[in-house]
């Protein structure tokens, strides 16, 4: 037997199995579960067979239970069925901070549900299903339905169900539900302003200002004065405002403010205070002194609740003018000097009248003039000059440029607003004047002058007549200079260095001139090579220094036969076969001057070509030796001079010759003669190679005398001098 038989047990209960055999002695119990699942279960024996325990029930316990009982050789099975569950109660959250017209999402939630898949959720409004949901998860898991929609003022109070259904569960438990009443929370309202004993009273009197509000507690309430630029005061914090004693200060709008967490409402009221007008000024905009030109606005300002007229009156001694205004402000425009006085402005209600006064001063105009360039200004005659005359101080000045006799000029002018220009281009010598500008603004009259002082000093002078002469000779120079302006202002110097030779000042002239300077000069020999200087210095202020002095010069070159003539071996007249010289010739000479270059010996003269005064001799040989000359001609005579070349070199072509032969009988004499070629003469020594014996000869002839045997050997010949030597060697055969 087993029991039982099938069980429904929630999550974490107790459950026992129980197996028992009848008519065996001793029966053998074995438990096993289908599908292969572990048991999860203690088994025990008991007094009338085997117990399986469950404790605490858990989902794994969900399955078959089988119960094998062996009884000698026979056997039989008997089998329990075990469903686990678990439910709880569900949970509705999001019903709180509830508001009309806006949505609001409501959640069920079961917080243990076995097997989920099994629970249906649904949602119910007063007994009607609003939405079904079937659980997706498996495995124990809360298992969680959302609802969203939105409230309007008739879900205030209405009931909302939660209801969860777990098919897996017994009947009793298979049903579980919550509901939740749904309070919305509404926003401050207000219902009205009222003002007691209304919102227009006399200045002096009491007002109270209500503000009747409903709406979820808790409500503050505020009110506030409003400002002309959108500024607020608070001045009561409380649904009642109560003003005792007001002033006109006290008119204006006021704001009542009812607010929650949930939101605010506001609601205006306009009061009025009525009082004659106060603080009536009049004021004067951008000023009350102005200058002539000027624009200046008038107007009258005042406070009053009620419908006011403002007048605005010119006051004089004699009458008071009313200005036409129907804003309160009166523009003039240009200000004139007559517009001066006092100004009177008005403002006239019901209860009364106030009266305010301003002094306006009407000013000539500030006139200043400035004139550039400013005095004494100097200007070369040819250039460009703008002459600018500035008024300041004057909104519309009238220009008029005039010479010094007070005549207009009609040259080429332009104004531009408050500037003027009058145009010199080209600037000439009928510029040299003053210059004014006249300046009218309204009745002031201004002028400014400058003086041009106009200069020509063009071209460097010219020297005319010729530097060259002899001695003796009376030397005659002219000093031109063209276009000078003024001329007065010129002075014209002779120079030789910085030795003053003649000064002569220019006379004055009322235009251009071409002034000239002349120079007489006696020449001597000395003269030759000065240098004479005309210079021109312009002598007048502004001018700039750079160009205030110019000059010419000439030199003087004296004719005479060449002198000073000098012929120059480069690098040196003494040099080494094969090396290169140039040989030059200078000379001093005023006129065209042929220069001749020639080689001499004993018996003839060698012409050498040379265009310019120079000849190379290259490379050079030891017959390039010798005596050259420079000679220089010009039509007045001639002038040499001369030099010494001398070319050196090492000993060279040696030959040696013995007589009469280099095989002797012994007693026979030999003459031994060498000759070379080299520069200056060398030293030649006879040397026996065995013995050293050694000889010397000036002109390289050496004697041997009665030879003998011994005198059988190699013999050297040794040519030397400062550049190097040349050695030949030869035997001697001394036969018996």
């Amino acid at each position: 037997e087993m029991n039982p038989r099938n069980s429904v047990k929630r999550i974490g209960e107790e459950l026992v199995l129980r197996c028992s055999a009848s008519d065996c002695p001793s029966p053998l119990f074995l438990w096993t579960g289908l599908h292969d699942k572990p048991l999860y279960a203690k088994i025990e024996a008991t007094a009338s067979g085997s117990q399986a325990v469950l404790s605490p029930v858990r989902t794994e316990h969900e399955n078959s239970y089988v119960c094998t009982v062996k009884c000698g050789a026979d056997s039989t099975q008997v089998k329990a069925t075990v469903k686990v569950y678990d439910f709880s109660s569900p949970v509705i959250t999001g019903a709180d901070h509830l508001m009309a017209g806006k949505a609001t999402t409501l959640t069920c939630e079961v917080p243990r549900a076995y097997p989920a898949e099994y629970v249906t959720i649904e949602w119910l409004e007063e007994g009607k299903v609003l939405k079904e949901e079937e659980s997706s998860t498996t495995d124990v898991a809360k298992v969680t339905s959302t609802f969203t929609f939105m409230l309007t003022p008739e879900h205030d109070g209405k009931r909302i169900t939660c209801k969860a259904y777990n098919a897996n569960a017994p009947e009793e438990e298979a049903n579980k539900e919550t509901d939740v009443v749904l309070q919305l929370q509404r926003l401050p309202r207000i219902n009205g302003v009222l003002g007691n004993p209304g919102t227009s009273v006399l200045e002096g009197q009491s007002i109270t200002l209500s503000c009747s509000v409903e709406g979820a507690a808790p409500i503050v309430t505020v009110w506030r004065k409003l400002g002309p630029d959108g500024q607020s005061a608070v001045v009561a914090q409380s649904q009642t405002l109560v003003m005792e004693k007001v002033k006109l200060s006290d008119s204006g709008e006021y704001e009542c403010e009812a607010s929650s967490d949930l939101g605010a409402d506001l609601a205006k009221i306009q009061v009025t205070i009525q009082a004659p007008p106060t603080n009536t000024s009049i004021v004067v905009s951008p000023a009350a002194e102005l200058t002539e030109g000027d624009s200046v606005t008038v107007s009258c300002t005042t406070q009053s609740s009620l419908a006011t007229q403002i007048v605005l009156h010119r006051v004089t001694q004699s009458e008071e003018r009313e200005l036409v205004s129907s804003t309160g402000s009166f523009t003039i425009a240009p200000a004139q000097l007559e517009d001066s006085g006092f100004y009177e402005c008005e403002a006239i209600n019901e209860h009364g009248h106030e009266k305010a006064r301003v002094n306006i001063t009407v000013k000539a105009y500030p006139l200043q003039v400035e004139l550039s360039p400013e005095q004494d200004t100097a200007v070369e005659r040819g250039s460009s000059l703008v002459l600018t005359c500035l008024a300041k101080g004057c909104p519309s000045p009238v220009y008029t440029w005039k010479d010094p006799l007070d005549k207009p000029l009609y040259r080429q002018s332009e104004t531009n607003g408050t500037q003027s220009h009058l145009f010199l281009r080209p600037v000439g010598v009928e510029d040299d004047k003053t210059f004014n500008c006249e300046v009218q603004c309204g009745k002031t009259l201004q002028t400014k002058s400058t003086r041009i002082r106009v200069y020509s000093f063009p071209g460097s002078p010219v020297i005319e007549g010729s530097g060259s002469f002899t001695e003796g000779q009376e030397v005659r120079l002219r000093c031109s200079l063209r276009d000078v302006f003024p001329a007065s202002h010129v002075q014209i110097q002779w120079l030789e260095g910085d030795q003053v030779l003649k000064t002569e000042d220019a006379d004055y002239s009322a235009g251009l001139r071409n002034l000239t300077s002349e120079f007489t000069h006696t020449a001597r020999a000395e003269d030759n090579g000065k240098q004479i200087v005309c210079k021109a210095h312009l002598d007048m202020e502004g001018v700039p220094e750079y160009l205030k002095t110019k000059s010419a010069l000439i030199s003087l070159t004296m004719q005479s036969p060449p002198m000073n003539t000098l012929i120059v071996v480069s690098p040196a007249a003494e040099l080494k076969e094969g090396d290169s010289v140039t040989v030059s010739c200078t000379t001093q000479s005023s006129l065209a001057t042929q220069i001749v270059l020639r080689r001499v010996r004993q018996n003839e003269e060698r012409e050498m070509v040379s265009s310019t005064g120079l000849f190379t001799i290259a490379p050079a040989q030891l017959e390039d030796s010798g005596l050259y000359e420079c000679e220089a001609i010009n039509e007045h005579g001639r002038e040499k001079d001369r030099v010494q070349i001398t070319v050196k070199a090492p000993p060279r072509n040696t030959t040696v010759m013995v007589y009469p032969s280099m095989e002797v009988l012994e007693g026979q004499n030999v003459t031994i003669t060498c000759k070379t070629v080299s520069y200056p003469p060398p030293a030649i020594i006879l040397r026996k190679l065995d013995n050293g014996t050694s000889l010397y000869s000036p002109n390289g002839t050496f004697e041997l005398y009665n030879l003998t045997t011994n005198d059988t050997g190699l013999y050297e010949v040794n040519v030397t001098n400062d550049l190097g030597f040349e050695t030949e060697i030869f035997i001697i055969r001394v036969g018996e």
